[in-house]
């Protein structure tokens, strides 16, 4: 979706692009942030667990989180933190 400069007269086309684009995201995907938002330290199946969802499901929406920019996963596998990055 393109926006108009702010001084640009109505019949200004509108070419640039927005800088932040809103990221949808689902139930579950929400969900997952509010967790790791109450305990960054949790594991995959520690998530999936307070989820009641299965771990490869929590790994496939961890992955999507991700690729959408939302959080990421700072230090080793199993000492590591999920940060989120904007919600």
């Amino acid at each position: 979706q393109f926006i108009r400069p702010i001084n640009a007269p109505e019949s200004y086309p509108q070419v640039y692009p927005q800088v932040y684009p809103q990221v949808k995201i689902t139930a579950l995907e929400n969900k997952l942030l509010n967790v790791i938002s109450k305990n960054p330290k949790l594991s995959r199946n520690e998530i999936a667990f307070a989820l009641k969802r299965h771990p490869d499901t929590v790994k496939d929406y961890l992955e999507r989180l991700k690729k959408k920019g939302l959080i990421k996963r700072i230090g080793k596998t199993s000492a590591g933190i999920w940060e989120i990055i904007q919600k």
